[in-house]
Order: C-alpha cells, then sequence, then structure tokens
C-alpha cells in the first residue's frame, strides 16, 4: 500500500490541504480543509490503495514558502517538485495552460486550438477540472469567451486569483 503525506497550510485568506509523495512532490493542491474527494478517488486510479500520513514540516514549509509569495505578489511563477498524475491528453492540457503568464487569461477553445483540435473545448475543460495543483498548473487563467467559465475549486476562489494577478478589476 502507498503512502501520501497530508499537510495543511494557511496562506493570505486562503486555507489548504496538499498531498505529497514519499519524495517530497506535490500531488494535490485544494483550497479546503480537506482534500477534494473526487481527487482522491482519481489517485487510486494512478497510486492504488493509499494511507495517508502527516506530511514532514519540511515540506509543508517549503510549500507554504512558495505560496506566500505568489499569494504576495512577488513570485509570478511559482515553482515546486510535482508528481502530476493525469492521462496523457490532460497533461498535455495542463503544459500548455503552465505558459499563460502570470495576470492574463485565455479561452477554452484557445488551448483546443493549441492542441491541434479547435473542437475540443469541452475536453480541455475536463481536463482542466481535473488538475490536482491549480496554483502550478494556473487552470484559474482559462476562462469562457463570455464569461469565466468553472473552476474545480469555486468561481469565488477563481475569481480572487484573477483579482491578485490583475486580470480581472474589481
Amino acid at each position: 500500500m502507498t503512502t501520501l503525506f497530508k499537510g495543511r497550510l494557511k496562506s493570505g485568506s486562503f486555507e489548504m490541504v496538499c498531498l505529497f509523495d514519499a519524495e517530497g512532490r506535490l500531488l494535490h493542491l485544494h483550497f479546503a480543509p480537506e482534500p477534494g474527494r473526487h481527487f482522491l478517488l482519481r489517485f487510486q486510479k494512478y497510486v492504488g490503495r493509499f494511507k495517508e500520513k502527516e506530511a514532514p514540516f519540511s515540506w509543508e514549509g517549503a510549500l507554504q514558502k512558495v505560496l506566500e509569495g505568489y499569494f504576495s505578489g512577488r513570485l509570478k511563477r511559482p515553482s515546486f517538485p510535482l508528481l502530476l498524475l493525469g492521462t496523457p491528453f490532460e497533461k498535455q492540457v495542463w503544459e500548455i495552460v503552465k505558459s499563460i503568464p502570470y495576470g492574463e487569461v485565455r479561452t477554452y477553445s484557445w488551448v483546443a486550438e493549441r492542441l491541434g483540435n479547435p473542437g475540443a473545448r469541452r475536453a480541455v475543460g475536463r481536463a482542466l477540472a481535473a488538475n490536482p495543483v491549480p496554483i502550478f498548473v494556473p487552470c484559474h487563467r482559462i476562462v469562457a469567451r463570455h464569461g469565466p467559465g468553472g473552476f474545480s475549486q469555486g468561481l469565488k476562489i477563481k475569481r480572487k486569483l484573477l483579482l491578485l494577478e490583475g486580470a480581472l478589476r474589481q
């Protein structure tokens, strides 16, 4: 049985829970006191059955420092060791999304075009909903053509992140 390590963080006005693998790579970052249940079920698909232990303080502390840099506006491209678990298509979408600069937004259509499949907007949306590490894969920067679109962490958090980055005006 695999062991995943859970930590809890508070940065700015956000309370988050995170999961790491045994090497300290971030698997999941969730804006809530507990991991998203659908993500935990997805992880079982990739790592099998797992148990959770408390994360070492050094991992939590390193992640906390990166997130504080991002939430303060000092760190425009936050970086942390990641283990992205997803389908090949999801990983392709996530790589494209990682290229979007801080403070800018793109549409689902823009991502689909970069994939070479302009009709894949909905598939892009599903891949973004499966993104386990928002901020590091900044899916909040993807909007619908005529509105905010969705966000797996909730539209209230998406709005706060876009305001923080200056991509949205109050």
